[in-house]
């Protein structure tokens, strides 16, 4: 879009680290990173929660999951539906497939 070299925005929002990074390439229109990141536990137990009772989703399978109303918290992590290292594979920019390893845990410390 030419975004960041029209010089036109000094603020932009996104969930895609490296993407947005690519917005603002080039000696004469850098932009500057922060980030706000939700406890990556608190994450999940909401997601746990919300899965359990998010029957306006039916469409969509892997959003509601009415059989987790059936166990707990523990057992749900123990599950594949639990989500884990989500910040993590974020800023590694990996996708929900890919799991991280300890280089991808190095980088997004550093990140």
């Amino acid at each position: 879009l030419g975004f960041g070299r029209a010089n036109i925005a000094e603020v932009m929002f996104s969930p895609y680290l490296f993407k947005s990074a690519a917005v603002f390439e080039g000696p004469t229109y850098r932009g500057r990173a922060f980030g706000l990141f939700r406890d990556p536990v608190d994450r999940e137990v909401s997601r746990f929660y919300y899965r359990r009772g998010a029957e306006h989703e039916v469409a969509n399978a892997n959003t509601y999951l009415p059989e987790l109303n059936f166990i707990t918290i523990a057992k749900y992590s123990l599950t594949s539906f639990w989500e884990g290292n989500a910040v993590v594979r974020m800023l590694a920019d990996l996708n929900e497939n890919q799991k991280p390893t300890i280089d991808d845990l190095e980088l997004a410390m550093e990140i």
